[in-house]
């Protein structure tokens, strides 16, 4: 979902990836994996094989498997030996909301719109609860924002899990493809970038809408479940 860290995340994956990369940015649902408006390339060895990540936004995986990507990788498996890995990128609820209510106050507007927020949150909640394969064989690998950020030993045990070699590189960084911080715009610096983030919900602790949407006992179970976040008071 859009202000999960999820540009944060991806820029760590990238910084941990040896050889070249490349990232295609926000792509549609009903588009070309390729046929993007924003791509990064991160060549580090000419003529090699680049490690390819796709990201999709605030789509849940049923939204993305109606669209051309499993054709697409079904394609790719056939012609190249490449593995597949499928990720769900998750925030806390209360910091999540917190901020897209910041952003987009217009996407709140009706108890319909609060609903399509709390549904897609559970969607990618219930994998991370409980991974299965989603495009390839392997299950999908759940990323927790939260313990990504401020913990060394949960970005070794998911360095591992997605193959890439263990480090910090990139997590002090704001994308600028992620239209940066809702709170603090474009900060690059590592205190900026780490402090306060799971504080957030503070702000918006008032708001009736921000009341309203973590109400759901599913947003909340996976609050206490995941995040060890009890509800916010």
């Amino acid at each position: 979902m859009r202000r999960s860290g999820n540009h944060l995340a991806i820029n760590w994956i990238l910084g941990q990836v040896p050889g070249s990369a490349v990232f295609y940015n926000n792509i549609r649902q009903k588009g070309h994996p390729f046929d993007v408006g924003s791509r990064e390339f991160r060549v580090r060895f000419p003529n090699t094989r680049p490690r390819i990540i796709l990201s999709y936004e605030d789509l849940t995986a049923s939204e993305i498997k109606e669209g051309p990507l499993p054709e697409f990788l079904a394609d790719r498996a056939a012609r190249h030996d490449v593995r597949i890995l499928s990720g769900v990128i998750l925030r806390d609820p209360y910091n999540l909301f917190a901020s897209r209510l910041k952003k987009w106050p217009e996407r709140f507007a009706t108890d319909t719109d609060i609903r399509r927020q709390q549904e897609l949150y559970n969607s990618h909640a219930a994998l991370a609860e409980k991974p299965e394969p989603v495009f390839g064989e392997e299950p999908v690998v759940p990323i927790l924002y939260n313990p990504l950020v401020a913990d060394p030993a949960y970005r070794e045990k998911l360095s591992r899990k997605l193959y890439i070699r263990s480090g910090s590189d990139g997590l002090d960084e704001v994308p600028l493809y992620g239209h940066g911080s809702s709170f603090d715009g474009y900060q690059t610096q590592v205190a900026d970038v780490r402090a306060g983030v799971f504080d957030r919900w503070r702000s918006s602790s008032n708001d009736p809408t921000f009341r309203t949407v973590v109400a759901d006992k599913h947003v909340q179970k996976t609050a206490l479940t995941l995040f060890d976040m009890g509800s916010p008071d």
